[in-house]
């Protein structure tokens, strides 16, 4: 079957590069018939033609080795001039044959081997009934020996007048059974003590030992009922340790929460003590006014100075040209302190008019301005113009005739000695 298989894949392979061969002639046909009109690929078709020439060689030398390895000629001779359809349906047949064969042969192996084991099995059951028939011979020769014994014992020479003796007075089939009963009950007994006398455990069996290890199992039995009663306890008490650690768990957060309760109470108990409250409220407040006037105040000061709140709410310049150390804020010059003052006055201004929620805000400034040089008036205006993008007015009275070139409306006030303060508009 080896042989045939090994034979169909090599004539397969063998047809099917006969087909290849015989497709590359055809090509190697047409080719030549190109060669007159395509001149320009002379030169392909050469290096093709010699391709197709070197791989016919090597299928020609394939099949010559393939042929070659063909083991048995003579057998193959016969298929040579066969169809593969036909080769293939006797292959076919042939391995259905063997698989109808192999399976044949597997029912008989099995058959075989349940024979074997039932042989096995009646040869045992064989040496078992040979044993049992020499056993009961043996048996039957000492009970005749003992039959005989008891018939010279009690007075009975003739058998005859003992069996006739049984057959009025006894129930023949009863003792029978009985005697059948009995030795069936010595054979387990003798087989169960044969087993008993192998186990060496039992040869050294001691009654005192057993006894005392039966005592000692008692008490471990009872060691345990105790052990798993008390085991049973401890998981309630387990159980309620837990309960209780939950509620202690849940009472601490309750005690954290009063804690921090009570912190809060006593802080703001302080707070309310005296003016403790409103010192604390007027820090908060003054620290955001000062934040505020110092957007203005930094930028009026050319990044040199600025505001700082103390914890007494005491006000402080820092100076930045100094290494941002801390001075007093009388320290200022006046123009300083003008700018300082008009930046905390706009910062509250820009706070009243958040909690009144106005529109527009106006205030006056009164005087201070003589203290200033031109540079710093300027910056100064410029930071009240730059007011009305904020929607915000501001009123100045001032005795400095320079202002009202940079003031466009505004209000003259003139004493007259006859008709007193005389008032003109500039509009």
């Amino acid at each position: 079957m080896k042989h045939k298989s090994r034979f169909q894949q090599k004539s397969s392979k063998s047809q099917i590069q006969q087909k290849n061969l015989e497709k590359l002639q055809l090509d190697i046909r047409s080719k030549r018939k190109k060669l007159d009109t395509e001149q320009e690929d002379l030169e392909r078709a050469e290096n093709e033609l010699n391709q197709a020439r070197l791989k016919m060689q090597s299928i020609q030398s394939g099949i010559s080795s393939k042929r070659e390895e063909i083991k048995d000629p003579p057998f193959c001779e016969g298929f040579f001039a066969k169809e593969p359809d036909v080769i293939q349906q006797m292959i076919h047949n042939v391995e259905k044959d063997i698989e109808e064969a192999i399976q044949l042969l597997e029912g008989k192996q099995k058959h075989l081997r349940e024979k074997r084991v039932e042989q096995v099995k009646n040869l045992a059951d064989l040496e078992t009934f040979t044993q049992l028939k020499t056993e009961t011979l043996e048996k039957l020769k000492q009970f005749t020996e003992r039959f005989e014994q008891l018939k010279a014992e009690f007075g009975f020479p003739d058998e005859q007048v003992l069996i006739r003796l049984f057959e009025h007075s006894l129930d023949a089939e009863k003792v029978l059974k009985e005697i059948t009963k009995f030795d069936q009950d010595l054979a387990i007994a003798e087989s169960r003590i044969q087993e008993l006398t192998k186990n060496p455990e039992v040869g050294q069996f001691q009654e005192e030992s057993f006894l005392q290890l039966s005592a000692k199992l008692q008490l471990l039995q009872t060691e345990a009922e105790n052990l798993q009663k008390q085991q049973l306890l401890l998981g309630q008490e387990i159980k309620e340790s837990l309960k209780k650690l939950e509620e202690k768990a849940k009472l601490e957060l309750i005690y954290s929460k009063l804690q921090n309760r009570e912190s809060n109470l006593r802080e703001l108990d302080n707070l309310f003590r005296g003016s403790g409250f409103v010192k604390y409220v007027s820090s908060i407040y003054l620290k955001e006014l000062c934040n505020t006037a110092n957007v203005r105040f930094i930028k009026l000061s050319k990044n040199s100075l600025s505001l700082e709140i103390d914890e007494d709410n005491t006000f402080w310049v820092i100076d930045y040209l100094n290494g941002g150390k801390r001075r007093l804020l009388k320290t200022l010059s006046g123009g300083q302190t003008f700018q300082a003052s008009l930046c905390l006055a706009l910062a509250l201004a820009e706070k009243v008019k958040a909690l009144n929620q106005a529109d527009q805000s106006f205030f006056f400034l009164d005087e201070g301005f003589g203290a200033l040089d031109r540079n710093a008036l300027r910056v100064v205006f410029e930071t009240l113009k730059s007011l009305r993008h904020e929607n915000r007015i501001v009123g100045i009275i001032s005795h400095v005739e320079e202002l009202q070139q940079e003031v466009g409306v505004y209000a003259q006030i003139e004493l007259d000695p006859d008709r007193g303060s005389q008032v003109s508009y500039s509009f």
